[in-house]
């Protein structure tokens, strides 16, 4: 009888058991199943349908389709979370490449004007994000019914030296056909110019000469009337293989105590953000690195390394301008 009771209890635990499990399971499936899809903006213009990375850790957030049918825009929010798997810091720009599918796959779209941006802009440490603004009217038509991608190329910093290049993609719907930006008229942009300054007799006289600009990327600070915004890029020699650089020489001693002989002061149309100069002998040799830039009067100043060098002032600015100055100076 004892025997009969016991067995008819393990059949009612087994039965409740085997009810749990199925609950478990269908909770279970409901939520994996019901997950929401990820939300992505959309307006009358476009819709947006995925977006995506190279690296685990590293992509973009779209933040909202901004401008209108002549100035559109996507507001990206780059965000670096490689700290989960490497942890280090990417270099990014503005520059990007758009492509259409076609037959099943990707093709680059040709822009129907060519705007320059910079390929690298930006630094992005570990757990940081930054929000930046790719214009896609101004060199690109769009047509309605159409899906591209836009892709961006971001590199990993590997102390000087930069790794390959890896990419960031959004991918979108048209909804209706957008043409591109003319190009407007716009003020000449002018690269600031740096003036050096060197104490040049014993009494205290001064010269003065402009840095040459050999290197730059700037972009004026006000948009044009169609609301794009105009930039020019300079590539130039390596420091040391530049031809026709202004000199400067120096006193080779001074008379007056408020100064030495050796110092030169810089002054900056556009105070810079960041300062780094670099020097090699004019007749060639190691590039070397300037320690002890002094901030003076709205510029800098630093001594001259005794001989004839190559001098390369290298401004930053926190907007992402960037200009490399060239001098030949002469402390003898």
């Amino acid at each position: 009888m004892m025997k009969r009771k016991v067995s008819a209890i393990w059949v009612v635990v087994l039965a409740l058991i085997a009810i749990a499990a199925c609950a478990f399971a269908a909770v279970t499936y409901y939520r994996c199943e019901k997950q929401p899809e990820p939300q992505f903006p959309e307006n009358e213009l476009l819709r947006i349908l995925d977006a995506g990375s190279d690296a685990e850790g590293v992509g973009f957030e779209v933040m909202r389709i901004g401008g209108g049918s002549v100035n559109l825009r996507l507001d990206l929010r780059w965000k670096n979370d490689s700290g989960k798997t490497i942890g280090k810091t990417i270099a990014y720009g503005q520059a990007f490449e758009l492509y259409q599918m076609k037959d099943g796959g990707w093709q680059k779209v040709t822009p129907a004007r060519q705007v320059d941006y910079p390929a690298i802009q930006y630094s992005l440490p570990s757990g940081m994000d930054n929000e930046l603004s790719y214009d896609l009217t101004a060199p690109y038509n769009l047509i309605a019914g159409e899906r591209y991608r836009l892709q961006t190329e971001f590199r990993y910093e590997e102390g000087t030296e930069y790794s390959e290049p890896m990419a960031n993609w959004v991918e979108f719907e048209v909804k209706m056909n957008l043409l591109y930006k003319e190009a407007q008229p716009s003020d000449p942009i002018t690269i600031p110019e740096l003036q050096v300054n060197a104490m040049s007799g014993a009494m205290g006289e001064t010269d003065e000469i402009t840095a040459s600009p050999c290197a730059f990327y700037w972009q004026s600070p006000e948009p044009n009337e169609d609301g794009t915004m105009s930039s020019i890029i300079g590539c130039g020699p390596a420091i040391g293989e530049e031809t026709s650089l202004p000199e400067i020489t120096a006193a080779a001693e001074g008379l007056i105590s408020h100064r030495k002989s050796s110092e030169i002061r810089l002054y900056f149309e556009v105070q810079p953000d960041t300062v780094r100069i670099q020097c090699v002998p004019q007749n060639g040799g190691e590039v070397e690195t300037i320690t002890g830039i002094l901030p003076y009067d709205g510029g800098c100043a630093f001594d001259l390394k005794s001989g004839s060098f190559v001098y390369r002032v290298i401004a930053e600015w926190d907007d992402g301008n960037r200009v490399e100055y060239g001098f030949i100076g002469k402390w003898l």
